[in-house]
């Protein structure tokens, strides 16, 4: 389920994840933004979730493809649209699953976010900014 932004404001990422349970095996095995909220799914564990909400004049959020990346290397960049900015990540999507299967590594700059999934592949988008028209 989507925890959403008041009207007005975008989604540009998770704000706070906090896993509800204490065991070794609770994870975040997938997480997904739009431009309205984020929902999370999390492994062995119940969690609470809050995503990042953003206002601004003449702000706008727009999302980057989703690229597969294989396990154990860099996955392609999420390239963020012409004229727009990398925030953080929208979506990170673990294929497969279970202890092992870990994102270990995450990078953004201005063009867009890539990650490093350990043990999986896995499923990545870019959040991006766009001021103006």
């Amino acid at each position: 389920e989507f925890s959403n932004c008041p009207s007005g404001y975008f989604a540009s990422g998770l704000a706070r994840v906090n896993l509800i349970g204490d065991d070794i095996d609770d994870d975040v095995n997938d997480f997904e933004c739009n431009e309205h909220g984020c929902r999370v799914w999390c492994e062995s564990s119940e969690c609470e979730f809050k995503p990042r909400c953003v206002k601004a004049p003449g702000l706008s959020v727009v999302l980057g493809p989703t690229v597969t990346g294989e396990a154990n290397h860099w996955s392609p960049v999420s390239v963020c649209p012409e004229g727009s900015v990398a925030l953080s990540l929208s979506k990170v999507k673990i294929h497969g699953g279970g202890a092992e299967a870990q994102v270990n590594d995450l990078r953004c700059t201005n063009e867009g976010c890539d990650v490093w999934c350990r043990n999986q592949g896995c499923s990545v988008r870019s959040t991006c900014a766009k001021y103006g028209a």
